[in-house]
């Protein structure tokens, strides 16, 4: 974070925002538990500083409107982005010299990478809810925004709020393709991508399904 985000409160509003895109102060407001007047004066300097936007929206009912808070471009760049821009160029100079089957190649082995850590991790525990929870923990600490949620019947909501390689990820498809994979294989379940962050979503969205014998 940069030296605006000294404040712990205007980073949890950061993250807030990062998680649902757009907030009123009364939703700020309750989730950090400070008051209004607080909260307005933290989204005030950090508007000033760019790193948030404010739009009007009416209600359907008399009464005053409702002012939404999101981030701006700088907002978003005090999350990690793990070198989008430089990434992607390399990995369309090596596509132009070797081929699609070498971008394929370096995907594949990147998630392959993964798969075995991932695999002498549920080594020590094979419960479904431990593996969901490995695989979030990795993807934490690869500089990915994660939560989980258990939707019964052994169904699971990954969901990705911020993704490091997001740019990578519009540019090359095949790198969601590739992680896929790694997770169906890894939690030796039924995974299905729904909505991704490169097509536009807020999110991620990533349904498992684990299927019992």
């Amino acid at each position: 974070m940069d030296k605006h985000l000294t404040d712990k409160t205007r980073e949890k509003i950061l993250q807030l925002l990062k998680v649902n895109g757009e907030m009123p102060v009364s939703a700020l407001s309750e989730e950090l538990n400070v008051s209004g007047v607080n909260i307005r004066g933290h989204l005030s300097r950090m508007e000033r500083d760019g790193l948030i936007s404010m739009r009007c929206e009416k209600s359907q009912e008399r009464g005053r409107p409702s002012y939404l808070y999101k981030l701006t471009d700088k907002g978003q760049a005090n999350f990690p982005s793990a070198y989008n821009q430089l990434a992607s160029d390399v990995l369309k100079q090596v596509k132009q010299i070797f081929g699609m089957q070498a971008i394929t190649s370096i995907f594949a082995g990147r998630a392959q990478e993964f798969l075995q850590q991932l695999q002498e991790k549920f080594k020590s525990s094979p419960l479904e809810i431990t593996k969901i929870s490995e695989l979030a923990e990795l993807l934490r600490k690869m500089g990915y925004l994660v939560d989980v949620n258990a939707n019964g019947n052994n169904e699971y909501m990954l969901t990705i709020r911020h993704c490091p390689i997001s740019q990578v990820a519009a540019d090359f498809p095949e790198v969601c393709a590739a992680e896929l994979n790694m997770q169906r294989q890894a939690l030796n379940a039924q995974v299905s991508l729904r909505r991704t962050i490169p097509q536009g979503s807020n999110s991620c969205h990533y349904h498992i399904v684990f299927h019992h014998k």
